[in-house]
């Protein structure tokens, strides 16, 4: 379904990406875990448009994805939920919801306002909060805002950045179970995540990206069980030696 060949992306003289492979099957969940700085927001941009690549592809459902053209991204289904929420804080919960399926308003109208309704009923506190500001809502309310803004797309692939950052334990629980369960209403999902953990419970497959390359790879069992990944993001403990 996404195959990323071979992609190196720069900012100025500064190389964050070095031959990053990486596919994603439909119906999977598949992470991507690194630490801060290792290149997994840059990927992210370029699979969506955001981020030119200097060298490599992406080919969607067998066709490439223009580089630096979002817009065609989020229209062939390919929707990306950023980093920090990015809520547009002076509209209304409604409004960010209504702007998340602003490319199917036109033709698809009643789709969008059953796509709303189900949104309402996955995210229940935002039926309470639909007149008020975006900017107002807690930073856990503001992500699911984020999520459901993404999902009104009505996403084949949902590319999501880190959407556990800064959250209570009891909100990354509730956005990691709604994660889970996208699969099953059609959704794809490439998730970047610093939580390791959380993000390999909820995926099939992984890839752990260090210094913008590729350096891991195999199911959620496998990379749990891989000493190199448990010492650098589950808290694992070096083995003593004599």
């Amino acid at each position: 379904m996404l195959e990323v060949q071979g992609v190196d992306a720069h900012y100025g003289a500064v190389q964050a990406l070095r031959g990053v492979e990486l596919t994603v099957a439909e119906g999977e969940i598949v992470c991507l875990i690194g630490a801060n700085g290792a290149g997994k927001t840059t990927l992210l941009n370029v699979i969506s448009g955001l981020h030119r690549p200097s060298a490599g592809r992406v080919l969607w459902q067998g066709r490439p994805l223009p580089p630096g053209r979002p817009d065609r991204a989020v229209a062939r289904g390919v929707v990306q939920v950023p980093e920090g929420r990015q809520v547009f804080a002076p509209l209304t919960v409604r409004e960010n919801l209504q702007l998340g399926a602003f490319l199917r308003w036109r033709h698809d109208r009643r789709g969008v306002e059953r796509d709303l309704e189900e949104m309402l009923e996955t995210f229940p506190i935002l039926k309470n909060r639909l007149e008020q500001p975006a900017g107002t809502l807690s930073g856990g309310e503001q992500q699911m805002l984020a999520l459901a803004r993404g999902l009104m797309s009505a996403p084949r692939l949902l590319l999501l950045d880190e959407p556990s950052l800064g959250l209570a334990p009891l909100i990354v629980k509730e956005i990691f179970r709604i994660v889970a369960g996208l699969p099953a209403r059609g959704c794809t999902v490439l998730l970047v995540e610093q939580n390791a953990l959380g993000a390999l419970s909820v995926a099939d497959r992984g890839y752990v990206l260090t210094g913008g390359r590729i350096t891991a790879s195999g199911t959620s069992a496998e990379l749990l069980a891989d000493g190199e990944v448990q010492r650098a993001f589950l808290g694992g403990k070096e083995e003593k030696t004599a």
